[in-house]
């Protein structure tokens, strides 16, 4: 018999569900699709709870086995080969597949296995992050299609190109350690000088129910702007303290002039705010004063989403890479929108929007909605890609 083990990565689901759904990573998806292929069973390596079964139904957590003493790796990996031994009986003869970092495999999970008589393969040992990537997508791509994007279901380049996509993207939040949540974020933290932000709902997924859809993209200093992208992404967020307390100005954000009309129509707001919401490019204390409880709700909504950020440093200018990846990016996911492809849920907030370009495209975006994307977007998005995962 033939039994996958795969570690479990960092970036995950904000929501308890099933251990082979929670973890949202390129590498996780292409070591499960890897055993899922080759194994007759697996089962997931979790640093909290050692040894997963895939359907067991788990909450979110934040613990790296790096992060543990030896003695603490010594023990877990004890553990796991006798959670094993529980679950599956004599293991003499077995032939275990390890997908996972060798914080996983060399404290005792590989000898342990071999002393009850068991084989062990690790497929990957010796690779780089990068090389781990490029082995599952050549070995598996085309399993780690959706199923209804199957090829035989391909109805054209547009769902390839999609899939393309997000693979990129997920390639990318592994390399940077995940999306951050907006409402966590600071100016502490290490952020790109310039680059291109993807924007993520928590409960906005693409029609595979498991991968998250982006839901705006955007970038900064395209002219004459000396703006950085945190600057850019803290004008969305808003402001945490101050006297204005998780509020914010979505006169100096259309991010959050865009989400605070679609709470307006979506609730029961006075119509004084409905009235100056959005209104000139400046607005007197007293406006600001009462429209500061759609400010509070506009950052909580924001601070719910979270982003990945595509380094680009490139000089500002209209003919930059960042605004090739901006305007390719939103295209595509436009116009996958407009043919069903990954559509957004009913609840989406964005449905509520005053903007049609917004409630057709399901993004946050108005300009490049309705522009078609150009596929050669996708070598520099590449090739942007693995420079930022060679830099980690």
């Amino acid at each position: 018999m033939r039994v996958g083990l795969i570690g479990c990565v960092k970036t995950k689901r904000a929501t308890p569900g099933p251990a082979m759904d929670l973890y949202l990573s390129a590498l996780f998806n292409g070591r499960r699709k890897a055993v899922e292929a080759s194994c007759d069973s697996w089962f997931i390596l979790s640093a909290k709870h050692g040894l997963l079964q895939p359907t067991e139904i788990i909450e979110p957590y934040d613990l790296a086995l790096t992060s543990l003493s030896r003695t603490q790796q010594e023990l877990w990996s004890q553990n796991v080969v006798q959670s094993l031994v529980a679950s599956l009986g004599d293991l003499n003869g077995f032939i275990f597949e390890i997908h996972a970092g060798s914080e996983y495999r060399n404290f005792g999970v590989i000898d342990g296995l071999q002393r009850l008589g068991a084989t062990v393969i690790n497929p990957t040992v010796g690779l780089t992050f990068g090389e781990q990537l490029r082995f599952y997508r050549s070995s598996v791509v085309m399993l780690d299609m959706p199923t209804h994007l199957s090829p035989s279901r391909l109805g054209g380049s547009l769902h390839a190109d999609v899939d393309r996509f997000y693979r990129s993207l997920a390639e990318l939040s592994d390399a940077v350690g995940g999306a951050r949540a907006l409402s966590r974020c600071t100016g502490r933290m290490e952020w790109p000088v310039r680059g291109v932000y993807f924007i993520f709902e928590p409960d906005e997924m693409r029609a595979d129910g498991v991968t998250q859809r982006v839901v705006r993209v955007g970038t900064h200093a395209l002219g004459a702007s000396s703006s950085t992208l945190w600057g850019r992404i803290s004008q969305h967020r808003g402001v945490p303290g101050g006297s204005t307390p998780g509020g914010g100005n979505h006169r100096g954000s259309v991010f959050r002039r865009h989400v605070g009309s679609a709470i307006l129509a979506s609730g029961d707001w006075p119509s004084s705010i409905a009235a100056t919401w959005g209104v000139g490019n400046n607005a007197t204390q007293e406006t600001k004063k009462m429209e500061y409880p759609l400010e509070v709700a506009v950052s909580q909504r924001i601070g719910e989403m979270s982003v990945i950020c595509l380094p680009i440093n490139d000089p500002p200018s209209r003919a930059s890479l960042r605004g090739i990846v901006e305007r390719g990016a939103i295209g595509l996911l436009s116009r996958a929108t407009r043919e069903s492809l990954d559509t957004p849920s009913l609840t989406w907030l964005g449905r509520s929007s005053d903007r049609e370009s917004i409630r057709s495209s399901g993004l946050w975006n108005v300009n490049h909605t309705d522009d078609d994307y150009d596929n050669t977007f996708f070598d520099h998005l590449d090739e942007l890609v693995n420079q930022t995962v060679q830099r980690h």
